[in-house]
C-alpha cells in the first residue's frame, strides 16, 4: 500500500507531535474557530453603530430607528454554522498550541 502523505510540508526546525500531525494534516481549508464570544461580537456591533452615526452625521446615510434593536438582538446570535465534529478536545488545544508557536 502506498504511504499516506502528510498535506503540510513542515518548513520549521520544529519536530512535531503525533496530535500536531493529524491538525496540520486536515488541510489549508480547515480553520480553528474558538468558541462564541458575545461580548466581543457586542462590541464590534456597538463599535459598528458608532461608525453609523457618524455617517448619518455627516449626512453621508440615513439611519432607521430600529436599527438600534436590531443591532442588539444581532450581538446575541452565533452565525457560525460550521461547528466542527473533527476535532476533541486534545486537537483544539493542540490549534491553540500551533497559533502561538513563534
Amino acid at each position: 500500500l502506498p504511504q499516506r502523505t502528510h498535506s503540510y510540508v513542515n518548513l520549521s526546525n520544529t519536530e512535531l507531535t503525533s496530535a500536531q500531525t493529524e491538525v496540520l494534516s486536515l488541510g489549508c481549508k480547515f480553520s480553528y474557530k474558538p468558541k462564541f464570544d458575545s461580548l466581543k461580537k457586542q462590541t464590534e456591533l456597538e463599535i459598528l453603530y458608532g461608525s453609523l452615526l457618524k455617517m448619518e452625521n455627516n449626512e453621508i446615510i440615513t439611519i432607521k430607528p430600529e436599527i438600534k434593536p436590531l443591532l442588539r438582538a444581532e450581538a446575541t446570535k452565533n452565525r457560525d454554522f460550521k461547528h466542527s465534529i473533527i476535532l476533541t478536545k486534545e486537537l483544539r488545544t493542540v490549534c491553540k498550541q500551533l497559533k502561538d508557536h513563534p
